[in-house]
């Protein structure tokens, strides 16, 4: 983070947040301003590159969370290293594939865990993080309605 406080001014830490959605005051330290801009991407995941501002592009390049492509750098080079060490083995994912909950003890025990929650992020709704209404039907059925709450608040602090 060091790193980023050094290559970027705090107005190019404000404004990348701002493009994120989060709500930051010119007040708020950089230092705090980057936790609120990693705890988004670790929450939302990356933003897609092709529609984000070239200041962002070069953020999430230098903070070592894409490559010059626009690539996700983890993504990538575990599909790389699973290419090359590609054994004909057949993994049985679970039923409850996709719906990774760290504080579930099974869930923890399980070596899919990190693969099944990318996946259950990458299958979240276009509304996560934006609409939610705790009287809304379909956010009372919605699995990620504690997390989309969460996010919410986030995002309005």
């Amino acid at each position: 983070m060091d790193n980023l406080l050094k290559q970027f001014s705090k107005e190019e830490i404000l404004a990348v947040a701002q493009e994120l959605g989060l709500k930051v005051k010119l007040s708020d330290r950089a230092s705090l301003v980057l936790e609120m801009i990693q705890g988004d991407i670790e929450a939302n995941g990356v933003p897609e590159t092709d529609e984000c501002s070239d200041l962002l592009f070069e953020f999430l390049f230098n903070a070592d969370i894409i490559d010059e492509d626009g690539n996700t750098v983890g993504e990538k080079e575990a599909i790389e290293e699973s290419e090359e060490t590609a054994v004909e083995v057949e993994v049985v994912k679970p039923e409850c594939f996709s719906f990774a909950d760290r504080r579930d003890p099974a869930c923890n025990r399980c070596r899919l865990l990190e693969e099944c929650a990318i996946v259950r992020i990458r299958n979240r709704p276009a509304c996560y993080g934006r609409l939610f209404d705790k009287g809304a039907e379909e956010c009372k059925v919605c699995i990620e309605a504690p997390f989309c709450m969460v996010a919410m608040t986030k995002k309005e602090n």
